[in-house]
């Protein structure tokens, strides 16, 4: 077990750490670097934010769902703090705002909110742009950050009713302190525009299924939005050439919150990485490294060998990662054969279940073997990135039909733009970008991604990719825990997570020479 500890005095913490897989000369490195504001860090408090609750009253809003927008418009209402602004823009065929631009939340002004969310009533169809026009041109203050909470239950139905006409026109009107929120109810809804909506606006897409509470949802984003840290967040990464960062664009910052990057660097890390954003109006920059001089409580790049090795969690998780990303793009643009061939790519060398690498073909029979072999680990024993229920679950014998029949969403569910399998879509997509943890979820059974290669399950023995079938039967043969076992062992350092990870049964290559481990009788 290794705990890795960071600490900081100033108001964001950055911590970064690295992995090599195979040293200088081999591939590119892979990072994480996680950026924490302190418990007890300035917020925008002081200086407030603006708010803007667009609601959805069409005709398709009847009933339950109105009913829940008015509690959610109220909540988030009384919620407001004194040096906050705030309008509320309704829409439907029409659209109408309670204001010409966001008011102080004063206590006249939230009961005069509170009176209007009162008084809305369903009707007619669903004008989308002209809603997000009018609230994104507003004029708010210059120095808060203007959150558009933006909830529907439909398609656009009045003026412009083509989804990527209607996300570009709200990309021109977006200014840099505006973030977009969209909350879609039932499955009646365009869940790409919205998800590209949400995305545009660097902010998040939320969906509320029948039969949940809208106000719930809406509350636990606002109650998180409600104290930002940073906003306009960039990162330097000083000498370092870095690529394949993610998430991208990177989102703003709140309290109790803490932001994860992952990435590829080409160049070992060197010099000052900073991180910049706005509090308010005023720019603010935290980082380590470099000369001490150039920066106050600079922290040294350095990671020493034993810290490096063992962080094999990091390229599948930044592999997830930009399957999300990738996953994103084809859903917004279509399915392209680069996108598709590289999210197969990634899924296959790190073992990813993926829309297009979801169903599997394997005989029950290959991972009944395979678990009947498989040393059980020591109890409380959890590699790292891996949540504690899967490790106490692989004390357990696993059960291979159940697993192996487990498959995720399907390539024409991530091509739907509404109903149920869209909503369902738009969910893993953001499961796979938002990934910090390896768990069951998402991963391929039959295939595996340790010390920097990958395995692939075949009549019950694990294969390294790329060995042909002559190489797999010229194979030297090695008895688990025999002498020559532990020696190699000994020799191989890699071998030893290899054969942790993989149990007693796998063929691989060690410098020149093929082996095939087999069960000891």
């Amino acid at each position: 077990f290794q705990l890795f500890l960071s600490y900081s005095r100033d108001d964001i913490g950055v911590s970064l750490m690295t992995h090599d897989p195979d040293g200088d000369g081999g591939e590119h490195g892979y990072f994480m670097l996680a950026i924490a504001p302190r418990v007890e860090a300035a917020a925008h408090d002081e200086i407030g934010q603006t708010f803007t609750f667009v609601m959805d009253t069409s005709g398709s809003m009847a009933g339950e769902k109105i009913e829940q927008a008015r509690q959610t418009l109220e909540f988030c209402i009384a919620r407001l703090k004194p040096q906050d602004h705030f309008n509320v823009v309704r829409f439907s065929t029409d659209v109408e705002a309670l204001w010409d631009a966001p008011v102080a939340a004063t206590p006249d002004n939230r009961k005069l909110g509170s009176r209007f969310a009162k008084e809305i009533s369903p009707a007619g169809g669903t004008a989308i742009e002209p809603a997000l026009k009018l609230a994104l041109q507003q004029k708010t203050p210059k120095h808060q950050p203007h959150q558009v909470i933006f909830v529907t239950d439909g398609r656009p139905t009045v003026g412009m009713t083509n989804p990527p006409a209607i996300v570009n026109s709200a990309k021109e009107k977006i200014g840099a302190n505006s973030r977009i929120f969209t909350f879609g109810v039932g499955y009646e809804v365009n869940a790409v525009m919205l998800d590209e909506l949400a995305r545009a606006g660097r902010g998040r897409a939320d969906y509320v299924k029948p039969g949940q509470q809208l106000e719930s949802a809406v509350a636990s984003l606002y109650t998180r939005i409600s104290s930002p840290v940073l906003s306009n967040v960039e990162v330097s990464w000083g000498k370092t050439r870095v690529y394949d960062v993610y998430p991208n664009p990177i989102p703003d910052i709140f309290r109790g919150d803490q932001l994860v990057l992952f990435g590829r660097n080409r160049t070992a890390f060197s010099g000052r990485v900073a991180v910049t954003g706005y509090v308010g109006s005023e720019k603010k920059s935290f980082g380590f490294g470099g000369d001490a001089k150039s920066a106050k409580n600079a922290k040294a790049v350095q990671l020493d060998e034993s810290s490096v090795a063992p962080l094999e969690f990091m390229p599948k998780l930044w592999a997830t990662r930009k399957v999300g990303f990738l996953l994103g793009e084809i859903r917004a643009n279509g399915e392209q054969a680069e996108l598709k061939t590289e999210v197969i790519r990634l899924a296959k060398k790190f073992g990813l279940v993926t829309p297009y690498t979801s169903f599997l073909a394997v005989d029950d029979s290959e991972l009944e073997a395979r678990d009947e072999r498989r040393p059980l680990p020591p109890r409380g024993h959890r590699p790292i990135g891996e949540p504690p229920a899967e490790a106490e679950a692989a004390r357990r014998p696993a059960s291979p039909r159940a697993t192996t029949r487990r498959k995720g969403l399907s390539a024409d569910a991530f091509g739907a733009a509404s109903g149920e399998g869209a909503i369902q879509a738009s969910e893993a997509t953001r499961e796979y970008q938002e990934k910090d943890s390896l768990g069951d979820d998402g991963i391929d059974v039959t295939r595996r991604f340790v010390s920097g290669r990958t395995f692939e399950l075949s009549s019950g023995s694990w294969i390294e990719d790329g060995l042909s079938d002559k190489q797999r039967t010229g194979a030297k043969k090695v008895k688990a825990y025999s002498k020559q076992y532990f020696e190699l062992l000994r020799k191989h350092p890699e071998l030893k997570r290899i054969a942790a990870q993989l149990g007693e049964d796998f063929h691989v290559k060690l410098g020149a020479t093929i082996y095939h481990f087999t069960a000891a009788k």
